[in-house]
């Protein structure tokens, strides 16, 4: 029987690690703090996680299995969700307002709500092709950076412009000050084990002060998969007046 190399389980957890670390949006578009019992007891909280069977012969100690795209997805399901969540939840607490045409004209009319615009996100569909037309000759509306989202730039205030894509179910433009929006995140050292979850203790290769949490446990369904968690933990997003603006644009 083939034997499961613990080497190999340590790797994968490093790699998705790496690739949250450098994809994760929230300390981009909040302030973001530590959780502190004492101080955040009263804080809502909310998980983003994921919990799937992955298969023991992922890490045999014969197989030649390349497991870095696979952790790379799962660190990507994260980073999507706590950005969905971020919107879900500032949507609750953003001015609305409709504007009746995509133009950089009327986004920077109705910009004027916002203190110190920082972020916007907007729907691929139906804005992507229409926001590119923006830039002039002479007048650069929109600057784009090296493996990075476009900067949209109006007067004194540069923008970082996020794509939101059609599976997130958003329609409306967001524009955010992301000094106006704080929320406080768990490391690793402030959770508890997942509840129902039969935990292989030798198995955690988590340091006490990540923010994404890696589990592996004992499948109750299959002798043939590990139990996988993967989560973080951040407390629901305090809005400050004027720091989150929601745009309709009729059709």
């Amino acid at each position: 029987m083939d034997s499961v190399d613990v080497g190999k389980i340590e790797t994968f957890v490093h790699q998705m690690l790496q690739a949250y670390n450098h994809t994760a949006l929230l300390d981009s578009i909040a302030s973001v703090i530590s959780f502190n019992p004492e101080i955040h007891e009263q804080l809502e909280l909310s998980q983003i996680g994921k919990r799937t069977g992955i298969p023991r012969r992922f890490f045999f100690t014969n197989d030649n299995v390349d497991n870095s795209m696979v952790a790379a997805d799962f660190a990507r399901a994260i980073v999507a969700g706590e950005r969905n969540f971020f919107l879900h939840e500032i949507e609750k607490s953003s001015v609305v307002v409709n504007i009746s045409g995509f133009t950089y004209e009327s986004i920077l009319n109705v910009m004027r709500t916002i203190d110190n615009p920082t972020d916007m996100f907007i729907p691929i569909e139906p804005f992507f092709n229409n926001f590119y037309t923006w830039n002039k000759p002479n007048h650069e509306r929109i600057r784009f950076e090296y493996m990075k989202e476009p900067i949209l730039l109006a007067g004194n205030q540069e923008i970082r412009v996020h794509w939101l894509t059609t599976d997130t179910g958003f329609t409306e433009i967001f524009i955010t000050n992301r000094k106006g929006i704080s929320l406080a995140r768990k490391e690793f050292k402030d959770a508890s084990t997942p509840k129902d979850f039969d935990i292989i203790p030798e198995m955690n290769y988590i340091s006490p002060k990540e923010k994404l949490m890696v589990y592996f446990g004992k499948s109750k369904k299959t002798a043939d998969d590990f139990d996988l968690v993967i989560r973080t933990i951040v407390s629901n997003p305090v809005v400050n007046p004027n720091a989150a603006l929601k745009i309709s644009v009729d059709s």
